[in-house]
């Protein structure tokens, strides 16, 4: 064989290899990968404000820590709304047969009245 075809065989073997060791390397890891990605898509998003802080005058550190500290509030009012549409939930669900006995009675009534005012139908 060639010397040319023998190196252009096996670098297409080792990238191939290598490839598939990355494939079989995710694979492993699928369940903690979402995190790594969602991490660097918050990162990636970030971007921006961190370099117009510096250029503000604060260091990296600094606007780290100040974009830090905004997405950690952001995260705890974005929690306790949670909680609180939770809880209402619960408390809807708690509440359908009162809910469903009030509007029986009201479509009762209703209906009652619609016989009594003896319009045309």
């Amino acid at each position: 064989m060639n010397k040319t075809l023998d190196a252009v065989v096996l670098r297409y073997v080792g990238f191939g290899s290598l490839f598939l060791s990355v494939l079989v390397g995710l694979y492993m890891v699928r369940g903690a990968l979402p995190v790594f990605i969602a991490g660097g898509v918050i990162a990636y998003a970030l971007e921006p404000v961190l370099q117009k802080l510096e250029k503000r005058g604060r260091s990296r550190r600094g606007a780290v820590g100040i974009v830090f500290g905004v997405y950690v509030l952001t995260g705890i009012v974005l929690l306790s709304l949670l909680a609180a549409a939770f809880q209402q939930g619960l408390s809807l669900v708690s509440n359908i047969p009162t809910y469903n006995e009030q509007l029986t009675a009201m479509v009762e009534s209703n209906k009652l009245k619609l016989e009594q005012s003896r319009l045309p139908v």
